[in-house]
């Protein structure tokens, strides 16, 4: 028997106490993702903007709530002014300082600075300050996600061009008022983009557009929607333009070279029906290069309404989705987002 006063130890598992575990610390505010805030629009647009103004926006945050930006005429802008709120732009997709002719490439490390992983759009036409070779500059060394770039008025020249091209794959470019671009450059840098472009601005390059030169474009430039022809006198009708996508969708049809690929002058020969006659093309042939239409800017051209009605007849598959500015009209038509 047990000795007296001594209590029986009961048999059987001894039950530990399971230490709570211990949650981990917090990640810290550099290893989470950067989640933007809610974005907007600010338009300027040929506003007079005092010192007081800009220091009003960066004390009301405005600059990070910014998608886009449109400064666009704002004569009195200069580098310093506007820098200072570019710095706050953080998540900046578009930025138009168009026509601000104040400003100077020095601004350019600005905006690469604080655009440099966001923006997918920059005009900086008719900024006569700039140079091309400054805007070259900064688009070899940032902004990896720009597809639309406009630098109208810059003074390019073909081998400037041809450089721009050679860049990247552009979805819009506009290189306007370029007196010394010839025919043959605008041939030869643009059939570098054509597998992408889709929006294209060529105003007022009087010696080098002509009704050829967009006969050859039309069949390089399958996915362009939008074309900017304005103040190129030599241009009477657009018929030539889908003269060339009509030939191009028929040679990728057939199975030979693509739509989207260069082609040399030898191409402008049988497979370009006669001028005035209607294509004896399918539905689904003509579609591929026009399903997407085309809206054109032609005011100061030669092209009249008679003209265009003559390019409808000829291409009746294309007609529905032609769309031919002759006058101040269609403000907004040739927006693509």
């Amino acid at each position: 028997p047990p000795s007296r006063g001594k209590k029986k130890r009961k048999r059987g598992r001894t039950s530990a106490t399971t230490p709570s575990p211990v949650p981990p610390p917090p990640p810290s505010s550099s290893s989470l993702p950067m989640v933007p805030p809610p974005l907007g629009s600010l338009s300027l647009h040929n506003c007079t903007v005092a010192d007081r103004t800009i220091n009003a926006m960066l004390e009301a945050q405005v600059g990070p709530h910014l998608a886009v930006l449109d400064m666009t005429g704002m004569q009195n802008m200069e580098d310093a002014l506007l820098g200072k709120l570019l710095e706050t732009c953080i998540h900046l997709r578009r930025l138009s300082i168009k026509n601000c002719r104040r400003l100077s490439p020095q601004l350019l490390p600005t905006i690469a600075a604080a655009c440099s992983t966001t923006c997918t759009s920059l005009d900086i036409g008719g900024c006569t300050n700039m140079t091309p070779d400054s805007v070259l500059q900064l688009i070899e060394s940032s902004l990896p996600q720009l597809e639309e770039l406009n630098a109208g008025g810059l003074g390019w020249t073909n081998d400037q061009l041809r450089k721009l091209c050679q860049l990247r794959p552009w979805k819009g470019l506009g290189i306007g008022f370029s007196p010394a671009v010839t025919a043959e450059g605008l041939r030869n840098a643009l059939s570098l983009v054509g597998s992408s472009l889709e929006r294209l601005a060529i105003p007022f390059c009087e010696g080098a557009v002509d009704n050829a030169l967009l006969g050859y474009l039309g069949k390089v430039l399958p996915h362009v929607t939008v074309l900017d022809i304005r103040g190129n006198v030599n241009v009477n009708n657009i018929t030539g333009w889908f003269d060339g996508r009509a030939a191009a969708a028929r040679l990728s049809q057939r199975g030979g070279r693509g739509s989207s690929t260069t082609m040399n002058d030898d191409d402008d020969g049988d497979d370009d029906p006669p001028h005035g006659t209607p294509h004896g093309v399918t539905r689904s042939s003509s579609e591929e290069g026009g399903q997407e239409g085309l809206f054109v800017l032609a005011r100061y051209t030669s092209i009249h309404h008679n003209s265009m009605e003559e390019t409808k007849r000829i291409h009746p598959l294309y007609a529905p989705r032609f769309v031919c500015i002759l006058d101040g009209e269609g403000s907004g038509g040739g927006i693509r987002r």
